[in-house]
Formats: C-alpha cells, structure tokens, sequence
C-alpha cells in the first residue's frame, strides 16, 4: 500500500498522508497531504510523470532547497520577517550549502552552533539561525525532500533575560518636549504621544495614515496594508483617548499646511521631514536627541513606549484581554508573565498590601512599647545608703 497515514499531525490538528512508492529501484515519496484523497491524486500525478520516463526534480543539496523555501515562506510571514530570513540565508548556506539534505544530522548542526559561538556571536542571534534553519528542514520534510528534521533536537541556547525599562509618566512627558526641541520636532513629538497612547508597534505606526482614524468616533484602527501585513494579521481598533486626538489635530493642521495648494502625494500620517513626499522610517536619530534634550540618563528605545503603554493600562486595571486585543497579542499570557511585573511603582503599590500584622494596630509600635516600659530604678550602692 502506497498511501499512509502518518503518526502525527501538523500545527491545525489536521491528519498528515503521504505516498511512498518504487519504481526501477527508485524511491518516490511525498508528506504533508491533508487527506487521503489528497495523497492520493498527487500520487496518481507523480506515478503519471515517471512512468512516461519524466523525472520528478528534488534539490538534492540544501542550496538547492533554498529557492523553493524562499517561495514557500514569502506569502506565509510578515515581509519584515521574510527580509530579515534572506539576510540570515547566506550563512547556513556557507556551512550546509554543498551537503545532501537527507545527510545533514543534529551534529552537523551542533557543529554550526560551535562555529557561531566562536565567531563570538550572541545567543539570541544563533538562536534565530538555528530557527530559520528548522523552518527549512520542516518544509523540507513536508516536501519529501528529508525524511526527519535534524534540528528538531537541537536544544536552543540560554539568553540573559534584560529587565525592560519603562518611562514613568514624568519621563514620557519630558520625552515629549524634547522632542519638540528636536529636528522636526512637532512631528516626532506626535509620534511619541501617538505610540504612547497606543501602544502601536514602531513599523505599525509609520504605516498608519489618516483614514485609519475616525476623530467623529474616537477610535483608531490598526490594519495591514498593501506593501505591510501586522504581525499576526489581525486589524485592531482602539479608542481614541482626548489627549492623543487634540496632539493629532494639531498635527493635522500642520501636515494640511505642508501640503497645501498640491496634490497630496500620501496619506501616511508620519512623513520623511526632508523629503515630504516619502512615508515616514524611523526617528532613530532624532529620538536619541529627543532623550538628550529631555535630559533622561538611561538609554530607553522607542519600543519602551510600547512597554509604557500597556504597563499603564494594567496599572490601571484594564482587563487584560482588552489589553492584549488593543496592543495585537494573541493571548494575555505575555501581559500576565511580563508586562504586570515591569513597573517598579507597581511592584512597590503590590508590596503595600502585604499585611504581616506588624505596625498595622494588631501590635504595638516599638517606639509605644519603650514608652510604656518601666522607667530604670537606679542602682543604689548599699555601703553608701
């Protein structure tokens, strides 16, 4: 029998089958097929094309995996995401490039670890290799091109887990008017107030534009776009909170002044200062100028405001799966575990109701019990009485 039912099943809980078959002492065989009948008419294909002496082509090396991976992978992760993969590729194919992908064991893999950590490389980004890496071998199985994925054992390495810095609200209002001492300072100290009333991702915010927000019903929708898709593609809308909506009016009226009496060449809200006609990046430099001039003494990326915002909200008991809608996470579990402790005035506000029944009136106060205490009698020497 060709068609088999595989033991496991793939991340939607959906049984895995497969076709397996010889033919003039060659084995043709295919996984990742999500029904019988699916097995069973791409097997019917495959038999088709070598039984009319075609040959059915499979990279057999892992560089030649790559430009299938690549067409594979580009229409199911975020473009940022997919960029950042292409720039990891040439290193793994330095290292397994010219191997047999059925010949690339859990050592072989070890061994490129070793050699990143001798080119002193940090943990976080050989973890990132080792997973693009296991992405590959994934498909690679799916395909039928591997019949295992050798890293699937290959144990991750420890990263230094670095307390995230969050701007207390006298911080967050400093930033801002910094930021207004700054180059193009009106606009970058509405992206500062923009990003710490919402919460939004940096790459969220440079793509949000005008239609995005609706200042008759206070709200403010976060959706992907054509050239940008959020990261778990999933369109949010927050409410406008009257601060945000007043700083952006004003920066409306500007951004209206700047293109007056021309065809607005964009609808983005942010936009490059010295080429206006250009969507908005970053505000790297400008930011760190911003801090300087804010006179704050810790380095604290933009990202902080992201941390600011949602650390407010649940300092001030917002629900957590409100948060969580609000801010793009798919479950509360990274606002329970992280967010909720980040704070310092929160953890002192959760240390305060700790009652140990200590200075509380359930006993006496050190300074009460020495007032009470008998006065000491004066030691009176009985030879001279």
């Amino acid at each position: 029998m060709t068609i088999r039912k595989r033991e496991y099943k793939n991340r939607q809980n959906i049984q895995i089958w497969d076709y397996d078959f010889w033919f003039n002492n060659v084995r043709y065989r295919k996984a990742g097929f999500g029904s019988k009948a699916e097995a069973e008419i791409a097997e019917s294909k495959a038999k088709q094309l070598v039984y009319s002496g075609k040959t059915i082509l499979r990279p057999s090396t892992f560089q030649d995996l790559v430009e299938p991976f690549w067409a594979h992978r580009e229409c199911r992760v975020a473009p940022k995401t997919f960029e950042n993969d292409r720039r990891r590729m040439p290193i793994l194919v330095e290292h397994f490039g010219k191997k047999p992908i059925p010949h690339v064991t859990a050592g072989d893999v070890e061994h490129f670890v070793d050699c990143r950590r001798r080119d002193k490389k940090k943990a976080t980004t050989i973890n990132l290799d080792i997973n693009l890496l296991s992405s590959i071998f994934k498909f690679a199985v799916a395909q039928g091109y591997a019949y295992e994925n050798p890293v699937r054992n290959v144990k991750r390495l420890k990263t230094e887990q670095v307390e995230q810095i969050i701007p207390s609200v006298e911080q967050f209002r400093s930033l801002v008017e910094g930021a207004r001492k700054a180059e193009a300072g009106l606009e970058l100290s509405t992206w500062i107030t923009f990003r710490g009333y919402t919460g939004t991702r940096p790459t969220e915010s440079f793509f949000s534009e005008w239609r995005d927000i609706d200042f008759e019903r206070n709200q403010i929708t976060i959706r992907s776009k054509e050239s940008y898709r959020l990261k778990n593609g999933k369109s949010r809308v927050l409410p406008l909170h009257p601060d945000l909506k007043a700083t952006l009016l004003n920066w409306k009226q500007a951004w209206d002044e700047r293109f007056a009496g021309m065809k607005k060449p964009h609808d983005w809200i942010f936009f490059n200062h010295r080429f206006p006609h250009r969507q908005c990046r970053s505000f790297r430099k400008t930011y760190i100028h911003a801090q300087k001039f804010a006179g704050l003494t810790e380095h604290m990326t933009s990202h902080c405001l992201r941390h600011f915002f949602i650390s407010k909200c649940v300092e001030a008991g917002v629900n957590y799966l409100t948060i969580a809608q609000w801010v793009g996470h798919s479950s509360i579990k990274m606002i329970q575990e992280v967010y909720a402790h980040l704070s310092p005035e929160f953890k002192n506000s959760e240390m305060q109701k700790l009652q140990l029944g200590i200075g509380n009136g359930n006993a006496p106060r050190a300074a009460d019990s020495i007032a009470n205490e008998p006065a000491p009698q004066k030691k009176v020497d009985s030879e001279g009485a």
